[in-house]
């Protein structure tokens, strides 16, 4: 006997399954490590004894598998052992899913079922596994896309029941989707069977899409890898139909007319009134329901039912089936109307009314189902003809002689509404009328078309022919119409008139002379028959209002009849060759011309003949016009006409007095200019009215209106005095009658007590300061002002700058010239003689470049730069004073430049430049020029701080901007320094000549024309003349006034004229504030688009007049 043991090892591909019998009994093994392997021990097995052990594997991948078993018997120390084998091929095994998808049809399961609307719909699903591998399942997601006609019953599925699944459904109501994740697992050759309702939402034709989607697969493939199905490629599906039945009535109406008898029924036809029109009504249910049909037609006004006669056809025949009538509304209750069907309605009208268009309208009403209301409607439209004509005969001359020419123009006219056809016009004279204009080419007269006929005939004699028209409608009516002209041929008359006056009894009758007020004139007429008819003759003589009649002064009688300023005298049956003479005289009471219009008109019968003629009175009158000016302490005193003393901050009040001191009366205009130093403080009057001015500036005005001779008018207005010194307003009054002007003007003074004062500032933006901060190698503007308000006059002042260690003087820069300067350019020094009178400003401005920056000097994180002055009287020393700018200057390590010339020249002149460079660590530059035509490359190398000079010079007339730049040695570029303005003029020639044209500087290709006037008070005045044949705009101009006494005059404006049209010219201005005395030098620029321009002259300035010399 044997104790054996049997080991058994099975492959990767195959796994032990339980179930293990040893010869019918179960017995399990023993397991290794690892489990595949495994073994059972049985004893003592008897000689002959043979033992079966199966057990099962279960296959866990594809290919071929050898399982190999050994045993191994034992006697007492004697070991025996045998092995053996088996193999396994598994053949691979893919996966196989079909679905199917069917509908409850009411009798079974079908692809295809019809429904009613809101029906309850049920679906079957299966979804079968055909696999023949053993362990193949299926595992995944079931999707179903609804149709629009159906919507899912929510929690209607049964694919969950009874398995244990929890239920993964999801409904996606936006899309009509169903999904169903995770089903029960289908077994091979098993299916999965559920079902689901839906509910019929909305008619018509609507497919059930099913699909089943695996999401993996058991066993693996041949790689042992598990089967994926991401791309969907083992997606299957089936679908089912369900078509929803819904009741769908529905029902139209058509309606048709024709003109009584004649026949086709059309949607609209043309009547006239009293005809008959028959209407046809077609209704036809179109729905797939039966409907009770109510016929409804809505004749309108001016169509009447004919009473009988209205018939209905149908598929059974046709009746006679008169309508309900509620006034205008004829009713048929036709009944139930089947599917598909249709009625005839037909019946008469007669047109009794109204012109136009008649729009009958018919309706049908259809219901279902007792409630359910379906509606249509029609028309039809019958066009009342009201055709009517006009014809309008005109003559040119109503009146002719015998023989001559008339034309007679006849106007036709559509007025009725409807087109007209065979227009024919006639003469019942026998003439043949044209047709000239108005037809639009179709030969059709249309509604409100108008025809031109024409014809021209001699007559001879008096005549009245009639014209007439005819024409047809489009359903033939004819209309008709006719018109006359008058044409009286009579004898020629003819009148003339003769008017003449005389200012007094001796002297000659004329057609025009002189008078003065007061005086009185006599006028003559000549009225003269010369035609060759008996004339009833009206005269009209028309006064103008400067003159009035005098009463009785008419001869051989007095006026007939006077109305308002016009005399009238009446002559029946004045003979041919007869003249009649009339006289009257008249005062002369207005100034002017007055121009007395007399005509005369003669009747024979039916002829007018006309003349008229005038003579004319020149009324002279001298206007004229005073204004007087008085000031006064604000509510204090009474008004002074010369001047009063006041301190500043108090008020002033001015009075103007003007009065019209001519003979006429004037329209009058008050100006008042203000100087400065005297602030408008409202409260103006005008003859004790409020009544404020127009306010331009420093400037009052207004408007005063109409003044008659001797009349005086007040204003008075209130003013601040806010400025020092004597301040002197004028004003001025300018009379107007017609297209003369008369002029006048005073002045009131005032002096404000104010103490002398003097100021060192600097130029900021434009504003004169006490500080400035800059960088190093810019360019400063400094002013030094003195104004002086002491008793009597100044004849000799010191001014001494001394700028501090970062400044340095710019030689040339200053407006009245150093009397001396150190060598440093750092101390500056003015002697000046002279007088300066009280109230008198004096002003000294100069300019410094900043050569280093504030921390280069001792204890200077900013430097003082101070001024002084000393002013005398004689040897009295009665003034002194000093002021300091503070200046702050930043460091520049770049290298800055500073440029500078004259600032004017003409084409081809070669100009000089001066540039000056300054580097911080002292290397030498190179320039850059930017000329304004043309910018230079690099130049140089120069020394730093050393001044180069360089020329240019321009090819065309112009304002070109230059400046300049500098780099060091390194590289290191600095900006673009100061900036100055160049204006380049054409070749004028020497304005210094003596000939007599030297005012007058013409430029024929630009066509300005520029002169100065000789006498120039309170300013120097320029007129600037377009002399050319274009119109010119945005003109500019710079004028200055230079000089004076220590050099107190600098004055300068400037501006820009909009518009200047050819032949036209515009006064410019430079204002002299303050009174002044000495030589000036006055100059002005233009510069227009042809170029620049500068004319120059020399003056002498005395007070506030300029003359120019």
């Amino acid at each position: 006997p044997l104790d054996i043991t049997i080991d058994d090892a099975l492959p990767l591909g195959l796994s032990y399954d339980n179930d293990a019998m040893v010869d019918g009994v179960s017995m399990e093994p023993v397991f290794r490590n690892p489990p595949s392997s495994f073994y059972w021990k049985i004893e003592e097995i008897d000689p002959g004894q043979t033992v079966n052990i199966t057990f099962k594997a279960e296959v866990a991948n594809s290919g071929e598998f050898v399982n190999v078993v050994e045993t191994t018997g034992i006697f007492k120390e004697e070991r025996v052992s045998d092995a053996d084998n088996a193999s396994v091929t598994v053949i691979p095994c893919f996966p196989d899913v079909d679905i199917e998808k069917k509908v409850w049809n009411g009798e079974g399961w079908t692809d295809y079922a019809e429904v009613n609307l809101g029906d309850n719909v049920q679906f079957k699903a299966i979804i079968y596994n055909p696999s023949d591998c053993y362990l193949m399942h299926f595992s995944g997601t079931v999707f179903d896309q609804l149709p629009n006609n159906l919507r899912y019953v929510n929690g209607s599925s049964t694919i969950y029941d009874g398995a244990g699944w929890p239920n993964m459904e999801t409904v996606d109501w936006e899309n009509n989707t169903v999904t169903w994740r995770k089903p029960p697992t289908i077994m091979p050759n098993e299916n999965l069977t559920f079902y689901y309702n839906a509910t019929a939402v909305d008619c018509g034709l609507g497919i059930n899409n099913l699909t089943a989607h695996p999401e993996g697969f058991d066993p693996v493939d041949y790689e042992g890898d598990p089967v994926s199905n991401a791309d969907g490629s083992y997606d299957v599906s089936d679908s089912a139909s369900v078509f929803v039945h819904c009741e769908q009535p529905s029902i139209t109406v058509d309606k048709l007319v024709k003109y009584d008898c004649t026949p086709p029924f059309k949607e609209n036809v043309s009547a006239h009134i009293g005809d008959r029109v028959v209407f046809k009504i077609y209704v036809n249910n179109t729905g797939n329901t039966p409907l009770d049909v109510t016929v409804r037609d809505e004749l309108p006004d001016g169509l009447m039912y004919v009473g009988y006669g209205a018939t209905v056809t149908d598929n059974s025949g046709t009746l006679q089936v008169d309508p309900d009538i509620d006034e205008n509304t004829l009713t048929w209750d036709y009944g139930m109307l089947d599917v598909g069907l249709g009625i005839i309605i037909e019946f008469r009208a007669d047109v009794v009314s109204g012109c136009g268009e008649k729009t009958n309208l018919v309706n049908v009403t259809g219901i279902f189902d007792c409630e359910e209301y379906y509606y249509d409607e029609g028309t039809a439209i019958v066009f009342v003809l009201c055709p009517d004509i006009q014809i309008i005969k005109d003559v040119d001359k109503p009146v002719i002689n015998e023989g001559e020419t008339v034309t007679y123009t006849y106007t036709v006219k559509n007025l009725g509404n409807c087109e007209l056809f065979n227009v024919n016009v006639e003469d019942d004279q026998g003439l043949m009328p044209v047709y000239v204009s108005g037809d639009d080419g179709d030969g059709v007269l249309q509604v409100d078309e108008i025809w031109i006929h024409e014809v021209s005939t001699e007559l001879y004699v008096s005549t009245v022919n009639v014209g007439n028209v005819t024409a047809n409608d489009e359903l033939g009516k004819e209309v008709y119409d006719e018109d006359d002209a008058t044409v009286d041929v009579i004898c020629e008359s003819d009148i003339t008139v003769e008017k003449y006056v005389k200012f007094n009894c001796c002297s000659d009758y004329l057609k025009q002379v002189d008078a003065e007020l007061g005086d009185f004139v006599t006028f003559k007429l000549f009225v003269n028959n010369t035609g060759e008819t008996v004339l009833d003759i009206t005269v009209e003589d028309e006064l103008p209002p400067g003159l009035s009649y005098i009463p009785g002064s008419a001869a051989p009688n007095g006026p007939d009849s006077i109305v308002g300023n016009t005399l009238f005298w009446y002559f029946d049956d004045v003979d041919p060759g007869v003249s009649i003479e009339i006289t009257f005289q008249a005062d002369v009471d207005e100034c002017g011309e007055q121009v007395n219009v007399a005509n005369v008109t003669g009747v024979y019968e039916l002829q007018e003949v006309y003349d008229d003629d005038n003579a004319t009175v020149n009324v002279i009158c001298e206007p004229g016009i005073e204004v007087k000016k008085y000031v006064k302490e604000d509510g204090c005193g009474e008004y002074d006409d010369t001047g009063i003393t006041v301190e500043s901050g108090q008020w002033v009040t001015f009075k103007i007095q003007v009065t019209n001191t001519g003979e006429t009366p004037l329209n009058v205009i008050v100006m008042d200019e203000l100087p400065s130093g005297l602030i408008y403080d409202n409260n103006a009057e005008v003859d004790g009215s409020s009544q404020e001015p127009d306010i331009s500036g420093n400037t009052l005005e207004w408007d005063i209106g109409t003044l008659q001779p001797g009349d005086i008018i007040n204003i008075t207005f209130e003013a601040i005095a806010d400025g020092c010194g004597l301040l002197e307003n004028i004003a001025n009054a300018t009379g107007i009658i017609g297209n003369q002007e008369v002029h006048d003007e005073d002045t009131a003074s005032v002096t404000v007590d104010c103490d002398s004062s003097f100021v060192k500032k600097v130029l900021v933006d434009e504003q004169w300061v006490d500080n400035v901060e800059t960088v190093e190698g810019n360019v400063l503007a400094f002013k030094l002002e003195l104004k002086y308000y002491g008793e009597e006059d100044l004849t000799y002042i010191q001014f001494l700058d001394e700028l501090p260690c970062i400044l340095k003087y710019i030689p040339g820069s200053a407006n009245i010239e150093p009397t001396n300067v150190s060598e440093d350019l750092k101390t500056i020094w003015w002697n000046l003689t002279g007088d300066i009178a009280y109230g008198e400003t004096f002003v000294i401005t100069f300019n410094a470049f900043v050569e280093g920056h504030t921390g280069t000097c001792p204890l200077c994180e900013e430097v003082q730069n101070q001024a002084w002055i000393d002013a005398w009287i004689c040897e009295d020393l009665v003034f002194s004073a000093n002021d300091t700018v503070g200046i702050r200057a930043d460091a520049n390590n770049e290298p800055y430049v500073y440029i500078r010339n004259c600032a004017e020249g003409e084409v081809g002149e070669t100009l000089t430049f001066y540039v000056e460079g300054h580097d911080a660590e002292s290397d030498d530059v190179f320039y850059k020029i930017n000329w304004g035509d043309e910018t230079t490359g690099w130049l140089g190398e120069y020394s730093e701080g050393v001044e180069q000079t360089f020329t240019h010079s321009w090819d065309t007339a112009g304002t070109y901007t230059v400046e300049a730049k500098a780099k060091d040695i390194h590289g290191e570029e600095g900006d673009w320094g100061n900036e100055i303005t160049v204006v380049i003029t054409e070749a004028y020639g020497d304005d210094d000549d003596d000939d007599d044209d030297d005012d007058d500087d013409d430029d024929l290709e630009t066509g300005l024309n520029i002169s100065f006037p000789m006498i120039n008070f309170a300013g120097a005045n320029c007129i600037i003349r377009n002399v050319g044949e274009v119109n010119l705009s945005d003109i500019e101009w710079n004028m200055s006034v230079k000089g004076g006494i220590l050099g107190g005059i600098n004055i300068s404006a400037d501006g820009i004229i909009e518009t200047l049209d050819s032949d036209d010219s515009k006064v410019v201005y430079a204002d002299l504030v303050s009174f002044g005395f000495g030589y000036v030098d006055i100059k002005i620029t233009v510069i227009s688009d042809g170029g620049a321009y500068i004319k120059k002259a020399e003056g002498f300035v005395l007070g506030r007049l300029i003359i120019v010399l």
